[in-house]
């Protein structure tokens, strides 16, 4: 099978790039530069793909990139919690999935598959997160430009395209070639010293990006109509700390701190955040910690797709060891875990 990729270059894309390969399949990148793709597939040790420089959001170059497909996966969006960076995410990350669905579709791509979110489902209103669980309505810029998007396929999976979404939980994993958001706010900075926050009831849905790409490479299966899954386990942001410490052998002290002074400093950090001011943490990243997350129903991606669950102990060791290679940390921020 062809498979185009967008946002193959991205961290949760490389590393589906890998696992389709991996799968037999053959790959063709959508890239919006050639130089962002050996720093993506070198450290995975993978032979970089054929690929069609151009930008999802145009349909020319997405039409190039699909011609002679069967199959598309759609990671390629923007993803962050800047409020500088929100008016690319409106913009952007719901055009870029119109165009791409459209083409694919057009192309009788068979499946599409969206590598969605589950902040696509803020603010939750159910007692489990599960493939039915609704679109939500956050105000969050990254939030409501993945509703918009999760909104879009919902409605082509209505009408019965071959459409598929993937909504993860908050990706970690080794070899992030930007050090996103998560890997960011959840690994490397407690292990530096600058998130020594203990918060009760903070918790965050995630996922090592290595089992996230095999869920969107075991999708390719053509012929069985339009299907959704959540994928992600919950881990409390203390939890996460006490993970740390266990690895580690570090003491990470954290300071207690009640939500509504987070959601203060946060909303300070987020305004010097507009004025270029490099921000702490802001008040949209800080937000998905503190929405009060029910489990996540991950029974339809098991019984269908088979993917095994990946512990988050292992995600966390590797990419802990992976940033002291990469030297986003020192080896005694790794502790024990680089003796």
């Amino acid at each position: 099978m062809q498979v185009l990729v967008t946002g193959g270059t991205g961290f949760v894309g490389s590393h589906t790039v890998r696992a389709v390969v991996q799968a037999g399949h053959d790959v063709r990148l959508l890239v919006r530069s050639k130089a962002r793709i050996a720093p993506a597939f070198d450290p995975l040790e993978t032979d970089p793909p054929p690929h069609v420089i151009g930008d999802a959001t145009n349909p020319g170059a997405v039409r190039e990139a699909v011609d002679g497909c069967d199959a598309v996966i759609h990671c390629a969006a923007v993803f962050s919690y800047h409020p500088r960076r929100a008016g690319d995410m409106a913009t952007t990350n719901l055009r870029a999935a119109a165009v791409v669905f459209r083409s694919a579709l057009e192309q009788d791509c068979d499946p599409v598959v969206y590598c969605s979110s589950i902040a696509a489902l803020v603010p939750v209103r159910t007692s489990t997160v599960s493939p039915d669980t609704p679109v939500g309505n956050s105000g969050v810029p990254y939030f409501r430009s993945k509703a918009d998007a999760e909104a879009l396929a919902r409605g082509l999976q209505g009408e019965g395209s071959p459409l598929v979404s993937v909504l993860p939980g908050g990706v970690c994993g080794p070899h992030d070639p930007y050090v996103g958001e998560t890997n960011e706010n959840c690994i490397r900075r407690p292990l530096r010293g600058m998130l020594p926050f203990r918060v009760a009831g903070a918790s965050l849905p995630m996922i090592d990006v290595r089992e996230a790409a095999a869920v969107l490479a075991a999708c390719l299966t053509p012929g069985r109509g339009p299907r959704r899954y959540v994928a992600g386990r919950n881990i409390t942001w203390n939890g996460a700390f006490a993970l740390l410490r266990d690895l580690t052998g570090r003491r990470l002290p954290q300071i207690p701190t009640p939500a509504p002074v987070g959601r203060a400093t946060g909303l300070a950090f987020s305004g010097l955040a507009r004025l270029g001011v490099p921000p702490l943490y802001t008040r949209e990243g800080l937000s998905v910690i503190l929405e009060p997350w029910p489990p996540m129903d991950e029974s339809a991606l098991r019984d269908d797709l088979g993917v095994a669950e990946m512990p988050l102990e292992a995600a966390f060791a590797d990419t802990i060891r992976w940033m002291v290679e990469a030297g986003h940390l020192r080896k005694s921020q790794a502790g024990a875990l680089i003796g």
